[in-house]
């Protein structure tokens, strides 16, 4: 029920958001929530272990090989605050953007750290392809974090899900306007776009409890 006017979005409905994308194929990888929870999980001691476990359980997820991704998508769960944020990787660029609805000052070094975690993690589950690829001495690690200005501020405590399901659909904000960010019709529209994806195993249920 988290899809309901100010209820916070959990990372059901967010896995449900990327599972949807990635079913539809692109030239971008979208990771679920598991990856940077496992990540914030996990000391730095133990990150290679990590890298190693997530080979195995991810790297034949995507529909194109590291060579020809674009853009990398993994949403973050800052757990202090119960606010989501997204990271956007720029392979080609060598750069890594902060998509963040409520930055905080506090917190905002923290976050920073985390995704340079990301980055070592990343390293250690691609290195092979790294290596077979791209230029010697490329690393996610080395990459560089910025926040980026073109993320749209949340005006209330609810709605950081939805703003990260919106870049997680359209990166560039160019199918709907910045009201639909905070109107809750926005939520009405996630919610069927979830409903009618032809994956979603409880489509028929749904349908017949609507009778």
């Amino acid at each position: 029920m988290c899809l309901r006017p100010e209820m916070w979005i959990n990372d059901r409905v967010l896995n449900a958001q990327v599972y949807h994308l990635q079913e539809k194929g692109s030239g971008n990888w979208y990771f679920h929530t598991y990856m940077s929870e496992q990540v914030n999980n996990t000391s730095d001691g133990k990150l290679f272990e990590l890298g190693v476990k997530l080979r195995r359980e991810i790297s034949k997820r995507f529909t194109v090989g590291l060579k020809k991704c674009e853009k990398i998508f993994i949403p973050v769960l800052d757990r202090i605050l119960s606010h989501w944020y997204l990271l956007v990787v720029l392979v080609g660029d060598k750069k890594v953007e902060l998509w963040d609805s409520l930055p905080s000052v506090k917190y905002n070094a923290s976050r920073y750290q985390l995704a340079e975690r990301i980055m070592k993690v990343l390293d250690y589950i691609y290195n092979d392809e790294i290596v077979k690829y791209f230029e010697k001495g490329r690393q996610f690690a080395k990459f560089n974090i910025v926040r980026t200005d073109k993320a749209r501020r949340q005006l209330n405590g609810c709605d950081c899900g939805i703003f990260v399901m919106n870049w997680l659909e359209d990166i560039e904000c160019t199918s709907h306007g910045s009201n639909k960010f905070q109107h809750a019709s926005e939520r009405v529209r996630v919610t069927l776009s979830l409903l009618k994806n032809p994956k979603n195993t409880r489509l028929k249920e749904v349908r017949e409890s609507a009778r």
